[in-house]
Parts: structure tokens; sequence; C-alpha cells
């Protein structure tokens, strides 16, 4: 008996858990972002040290909408080191647009909740410590425009999910140890103007479909 095969959620599905998510978030963003502070270790925590007893607005590194709801995490350089994974909660982050974590110690791998991130338009992730594959949720983040993950530990193949990322203009996961060939599926992201592939294990042809 076969096994079947984990598909991505359709567009309907993602928007409804991500409504979802909004309502439960609400009120839970500071907590989120202090509970994985509490996962860093004790250096990281003292570069932290503004985080708490006031609105995260106020933090470091955090950016708000007029709301006051968590639009931007900018914490590039800041010498961080600790887990990524599910340490940062994004289901309690919904309303985050841009998250660049560029030039840490971060390790473990990228967090599957990553895809609710639904308003997601910059990411970039590179020079850390950031192993096992890319998920396939990545996909759902179809405002992504910037998508940088260069340095890390990175394995796998690319996934075919990245070919939903319409809005994508730069792509770079360069210097990771991605192997398999290049996806099909990269030649569907027509308003990417910056591709870099280079320092993997890649193998295979170059797809035809590059020449969309």
């Amino acid at each position: 008996m076969k096994t079947p095969v984990e598909k991505p959620p359709s567009d309907h599905e993602a928007f409804a858990a991500s409504a979802n998510y909004a309502q439960v978030a609400e009120g839970k963003e500071d907590a989120a972002l202090l509970t994985w502070k509490a996962t860093l270790d004790n250096q990281s925590q003292s570069l932290l040290s503004s985080w708490g007893g006031h609105s995260p607005c106020n933090w470091d590194g955090i950016g708000c909408n007029k709301a006051g709801r968590i639009t931007h995490i900018d914490l590039k350089g800041y010498g961080l080191k600790g887990k990524l994974d599910r340490d940062l909660n994004f289901s309690y982050l919904p309303y985050l647009s841009s998250i660049d974590l560029y030039n840490n110690s971060l390790y473990g791998t990228i967090p599957s909740n990553i895809g609710i991130l639904s308003n997601l338009n910059y990411l970039d992730l590179s020079i850390n410590r950031l192993s096992g594959m890319i998920p396939f949720e990545i996909g759902l983040l179809t405002n992504l425009r910037v998508l940088y993950i260069v340095n890390n530990l990175i394995s796998g193949s690319i996934p075919r999910e990245i070919g939903m990322l319409r809005s994508l203009n730069k792509l770079s996961i360069s210097n990771n140890n991605l192997t398999e060939s290049i996806a099909q599926e990269v030649g569907m992201l027509r308003s990417v103007t910056n591709l870099s592939l280079y320092g993997n294990q890649l193998m295979g042809s170059i797809p035809t479909s590059i020449g969309n």
C-alpha cells in the first residue's frame, strides 16, 4: 500500500490558517520573541537586553506598524548564538514583512511554520549555521521578493514549491550542501533578476525552463 504524498496546503487553506493565526497571535508577539531569546546563549541575551518590560516596538532590532504589530526583525550582525528552528515561533508573528538574521551563529533548521508569514517580502538567513532542508512551506510566501540563505549548511534539494514564489526578484542559496538537480520549477520564477546557486553539489543538467 503506497504512502500518500504530502502536499502543501491550497491557497484557500493557507489564507484561512493565516487569518486564524493572526487572531491567536494578538498579544503574544512579545512572548514569542522572549521565548526565543531565552534559548540563546548568555552573551546573546545580554545583547538583547532591551527586550522585555515594555512595548516590543521599542526593542532593539524590532520594527512595528502604526497598529503596534511587529513587522520587522533586523538583527543582522548581532553575533547571536543559539537555535532557530521552532524556538522562534513565527505562528505568533503573522504581520512580519521583513526578517534579517544575516551574519550570526544560529543553528538548527529553517522552521516549517515560516510558511504562515503571508506578508513576508524579505528573508535573509545568510552566514549562519543552519542545516537540514529548505521546507516546502517556503512556497507559501507568495509576497516574498528577496530570499537569501547563503553560507549555511543547508542540504537536500531545491524544493519544487519554490516555483510558487512569483514575486521573487532575488534568490541566492550559494555555499551550502545542496545536491540533486536544479528543479524545473526554478524556471517559473519569471520576476527573478538575480539567481545564485554556486558553491553547492548540484548535479545533472541546467533545466531548459531556465530560459523562461
